[in-house]
């Protein structure tokens, strides 16, 4: 799965976030890492391979991790100020 700037623009502004600084560069990291979260990727990859789907961009934790610090973990998408 490949999604485009633009994807993320509406898939933030519909769900009352916004995109971090850097979100073209962790974007690219994402369509390098076949759709996963580039953060988590390699240590699923190596740790729970069965568990790959849970890290899709977005994955299933962004949104607690934006309620928990006002960003996901990779700080593509940040809480709405």
């Amino acid at each position: 799965m490949s999604h485009t700037l633009e994807w993320y623009e509406n898939y933030a502004k519909e769900n009352g976030l916004i995109l971090g600084k850097n979100a073209d560069k962790i974007i690219m990291g994402v369509d390098k890492c076949e759709g996963h979260c580039p953060c988590k990727y390699t240590m699923m990859l190596k740790n729970n391979p069965d568990k790959l789907d849970t890290i899709i961009c977005p994955c299933e934790d962004h949104l607690k991790e934006i309620d928990e610090t006002g960003h996901c973990h990779c700080t593509l998408f940040y809480r709405e100020k």
